[in-house]
């Protein structure tokens, strides 16, 4: 009898445990703060490509690109082709050929606002590293919703990616998971040369 209900018993806690834990994130505001923020970042993409599924007609009416967009572009589409690059750091211009290869470069800004999704949450576990959770998140509020961050980020350039490896080698560095954080700030140096300027400070 016993081994028979045993099963259901079992069952019957890991339902109730994963009650407990809805009913945790449904009370946990960051939960809700985040989602929103990823919500904006997606409906601004959306609105910024006007719906664009074609990477001809993404770049001739994409308007968040200028002479240094154009180039990491042309690094990225010409890269192994023997066309004429000027050998920029390869990070986005590995991004930008896969892209291109599967004619799929309109999801560029919207990989470039999804990487500023990330860069936001871990300025908050930055954070609350140092001050409250509510503190954090107010934080957290304050860059998702600041203008020129939105504004540039929309930009097809490399800064942004840089700067999310650069924040989650920090976080892990305040962490003292050393291993971790000089293998992100190497991955800082593959988008921006920044990273061989913040060496020092890392190994002090």
């Amino acid at each position: 009898m016993t081994t028979k209900t045993a099963p259901a018993l079992t069952l019957s806690k890991v339902v109730n445990r994963l009650h407990q834990k809805l009913l945790e994130v449904q009370t946990d505001p960051a939960l809700y703060v985040f989602t929103l923020i990823f919500i904006m970042l997606v409906v601004k993409y959306l609105l910024l490509t006007r719906l664009t599924s074609n990477t001809a007609e993404f770049l001739s009416s994409y308007k968040f690109a200028f002479s240094d967009s154009y180039d990491w572009i042309a690094n990225g589409v010409g890269l192994f082709n023997n066309d004429s690059i000027t050998f920029r750091n390869p990070g986005l211009v590995l991004i930008i050929k896969f892209l291109y290869v599967f004619n799929a470069l309109f999801l560029l800004p919207l990989l470039n606002n999804m990487v500023f999704f990330l860069l936001i949450l871990f300025v908050y576990k930055l954070s609350f590293l140092v001050a409250s959770k509510n503190i954090a998140l107010i934080v957290a509020i304050f860059l998702a919703l600041n203008f020129t961050i939105n504004l540039n980020v929309n930009y097809i350039m490399a800064d942004i990616y840089c700067l999310i490896f650069i924040a989650a080698s920090l976080y892990y560095l305040l962490k003292r998971k050393y291993s971790y954080s000089f293998l992100l700030l190497g991955g800082s140096i593959l988008f921006q040369n920044i990273g061989y300027l913040l060496l020092p400070v890392w190994l002090s």
